[in-house]
C-alpha cells in the first residue's frame, strides 16, 4: 500500500529552504505579540497553506502592504501519521494551517520549490 501525504505550502526565504525557513517563531527567540493563549500556541508552530495558490496570494497581498515574507514557495508532502507532526486548521485565512514539528524533519518532507 502507498504512503498517503498531505501537501502543504510554506513561504522561505530561501531556495533549497534552510532549517530557519522552517522553525516557528518561539523557536528563533520572537515571542508572540501578546498574552492571547491562542497566539503562543501559533507562535510554537509554522504558518502552512493547502495549495500553492493560497501561499502566493498571501505573499503577494502582504508585499503591497510592504511585508516580505520571503520569495520561495516550498511544497512538502506530510506523510500521513508522521510520527512528532501535528498539523491543525488554525486562523480565518483560506487554507491556512498551523503545523508543529521539529524543523529537521520538516526539511526532509520538502519535495519541491517555486519562485513567488
Amino acid at each position: 500500500m502507498a504512503t498517503a501525504y498531505r501537501p502543504c505550502h510554506r513561504v522561505t526565504q530561501n531556495n533549497p529552504p534552510e532549517r530557519e525557513d522552517v522553525m516557528s517563531n518561539a523557536a528563533q527567540g520572537i515571542p508572540p505579540p501578546d498574552d492571547d493563549p491562542q497566539r503562543a500556541m501559533l507562535n510554537d508552530g509554522i504558518s502552512v497553506f493547502n495549495t500553492e495558490q493560497q501561499a502566493r496570494k498571501k505573499v503577494l497581498g502582504l508585499r503591497e502592504l510592504g511585508i516580505n515574507l520571503g520569495d520561495y514557495i516550498a511544497r512538502l508532502d506530510i506523510p500521513d501519521g508522521a510520527p512528532g507532526v501535528r498539523i491543525e486548521r488554525t486562523l480565518r485565512t483560506p487554507g491556512h494551517h498551523t503545523i508543529w514539528a521539529d524543523p529537521d524533519q520538516l526539511l526532509e518532507y520538502v519535495v519541491s520549490i517555486v519562485p513567488v
